[in-house]
């Protein structure tokens, strides 16, 4: 099975439902969440658990006038600084998969992979982070 979530609420649905339908003893199924943009700290730990893959594009972590100007008002500063958590996903011992997205957004890996690893913009130079410097994949915590 393979969920579009946004929100931390999305998230755990789609936790429970993959804990709901597992069977001891019967073949690993990889099941995957896809986008997880926001995550509960409480949940982070499930994704290992469950087997459950965390797919991420992370170049929608890059710095933008949306998440900095938009978003953050509406979610609010904890969330807000929970954004994206490849890096707590990870320790936590999620599997992760990084996707483009596209053909929603430009298949431009090399982007991706350098917002997954320091949250840059590489094509504006941008320097402050949607997220605090704890989240992003630096290059020693391995595969994105």
């Amino acid at each position: 099975m393979h969920a579009h979530v946004i929100g931390d609420r999305a998230v755990r649905t789609a936790l429970n439902a993959y804990e709901a339908v597992a069977r001891p003893g019967r073949r690993s199924r990889r099941h995957t969440v896809t986008h997880l943009e926001l995550v509960h700290p409480d949940d982070y730990g499930r994704f290992a658990r469950a087997g459950v893959v965390a797919s991420m594009q992370l170049q929608w972590a890059m710095p933008t006038s949306f998440t900095s100007d938009a978003l953050r008002p509406c979610i609010g500063p904890e969330r807000y600084a929970r954004l994206y958590p490849a890096q707590s996903l990870a320790r936590a011992g999620a599997w992760l998969a990084g996707g483009s997205d596209w053909p929603v957004d430009p298949l431009l890996p090399f982007t991706q992979i350098a917002t997954a690893i320091d949250r840059s913009n590489p094509e504006s130079r941008r320097t402050s982070c949607t997220t605090p410097p704890r989240e992003p994949c630096g290059r020693a915590d391995g595969p994105i």
